[in-house]
């Protein structure tokens, strides 16, 4: 028996609805395939970035925050008083920079390894006329490799040119003569003058004389030391 138009239509109509789901299944499943062949490396990519930007945060924290050496000093070495190692807290007046008559500055620590005689003086002082000629008996005494005399103006209102006046009166005198400043004064003070500070080879202040003291008394002590 014939099927009615009716019929033919609604079945018609029927296969055509179920070919519309089927083909617009595929076409979705289509398009994804096509987007992963498009793009296949989009995970590698976004790791890549990731690293970059980790390593380049990584540099710049280095940049920013240099290694500095064991000293905690960066990559020098020099502790500006030109020693090689660091001075006992008990002798930092080796330190202390006093001016020399004969230009720039110098300090006890250079001397080290030698006796030292400080002579603290002032021009005006007629018993420091009287120690120089001491001195320069002493200084004839030894050698320069054992023993060094420092002549220090411990009067901080005198002028360099003053010193050289002063040192003139005594050409013999071919030690060293310097200007004092208030630390040096306050690691050798001075009372009254002449005031005179033994130094043994390590630096250790270890007599003070105080006023005139003869040549033959420096020298016994002098001679224990070397």
């Amino acid at each position: 028996m014939g099927k009615s138009y009716a019929e033919k239509m609604k079945a018609r109509s029927g296969k055509g609805s179920a070919n519309g789901r089927s083909d617009k299944r595929v076409s979705g499943a289509s398009k994804k395939d096509k987007d992963n062949e498009k793009f296949p490396y989009a995970p590698v990519i976004v790791i890549g970035v990731i690293l970059v930007l980790l390593f380049s945060s990584l540099a710049l924290y280095l940049v920013q925050n240099p290694e500095q050496d064991d000293s905690g000093n960066g990559t020098g070495d020099d502790d500006g008083n030109g020693s090689n190692g660091p001075i006992d807290s008990k002798l930092q007046y080796l330190t202390v920079s006093i001016e020399s008559l004969d230009g720039g500055m110098i300090d006890l620590q250079r001397y080290t390894g030698k006796v030292i005689i400080i002579d603290m003086f002032a021009t005006w002082c007629e018993p420091c006329h009287l120690q120089m000629q001491e001195l320069i008996e002493v200084e004839d005494s030894y050698s320069a490799s054992d023993l060094v005399i420092l002549s220090v103006d411990t009067d901080l209102q005198e002028r360099a040119n003053q010193v050289r006046e002063f040192r003139a009166l005594y050409p013999e005198a071919d030690w060293i003569f310097a200007l004092s400043n208030q630390r040096f004064n306050e690691y050798f003070s001075a009372r009254s003058i002449p005031t005179m500070f033994v130094l043994d080879r390590s630096g250790v202040i270890i007599d003070t004389h105080v006023g005139v003291t003869s040549a033959e008394d420096l020298g016994q002590q002098i001679s224990s030391l070397i």
